[in-house]
C-alpha cells in the first residue's frame, strides 16, 4: 500500500488537532499533579493533627488497662475476704446452733419427757386406785363399757357419738 497524500488543509487541521489534544493532556496532567500535591499537603496537615490524638489515645488506653488490672486485683482480694468472712460466719452459726441445741433444746426435751412420764404415772396411779380388789388382794381391771344403742338391726344413729366415745375409751385401756 502506498501512503496517502492529504490535502494541505487537511494535514494542517490534523496537526492543529494533535497539538490541541497534546495541550489538553498536558493541562490535565498538570492539574492532576497540582491536585495530588495539594491533597498531599492536606493529608500531612491532618496527619500532624491526628498523630498527637493517637498518642493521647494510646496513653489513655495504657492507663485504663493499668487501672482495670488494679481494680481487678482489688476485687479479687475483696471477693477472697468476703468468702473467708462468709465461711467464718457459717462456722459460728453452726457452733451457736450446736450450743443452743445442747444448752436449751436438750434440757427442754428432758423436762418435757419427765413431765409426760409423771403425767402418765399419775394417770396410772389414779386408775389403779379405782380398780376393784379381788379376794387375794389383786386388783382387776374395770369391766369395759358396753356401747349403747347396739341392736340386732344395727347401731342406733342417735347413739353413734356415744359409741365412738366408748370405743375410744376401750382402745386406750390396758388389759
Amino acid at each position: 500500500m502506498n501512503p496517502v497524500q492529504l490535502n494541505p488543509w487537511a494535514s494542517s487541521v490534523l496537526v492543529i488537532f494533535y497539538i490541541v489534544v497534546a495541550l489538553v493532556l498536558v493541562i490535565l496532567v498538570g492539574a492532576l499533579v497540582f491536585l495530588i500535591i495539594k491533597m498531599n499537603a492536606l493529608l500531612e496537615e491532618y496527619r500532624a493533627k491526628i498523630d498527637p490524638l493517637l498518642e493521647k489515645a494510646d496513653r489513655v488506653l495504657t492507663v485504663t488497662g493499668d487501672k482495670v488490672n488494679s481494680i481487678g486485683g482489688k476485687a479479687e482480694t475483696i471477693l477472697t475476704q468476703g468468702e473467708e468472712v462468709a465461711n467464718s460466719v457459717h462456722e459460728r452459726v453452726d457452733r451457736t446452733a450446736a450450743v443452743v441445741q445442747r444448752t436449751i433444746n436438750a434440757p427442754l426435751i428432758g423436762i418435757n419427757s419427765l413431765a409426760a412420764g409423771m403425767t402418765r404415772a399419775w394417770e396410772t396411779f389414779g386408775r389403779l386406785q379405782n380398780r376393784p380388789v379381788g379376794a387375794a388382794g389383786r386388783s382387776y381391771p374395770a369391766p369395759p363399757r358396753i356401747p349403747v344403742g347396739v341392736r340386732a338391726s344395727g347401731i342406733d344413729p342417735a347413739d353413734e357419738k356415744d359409741n365412738a366415745r366408748a370405743v375410744s375409751e376401750l382402745l386406750g385401756k390396758e388389759i
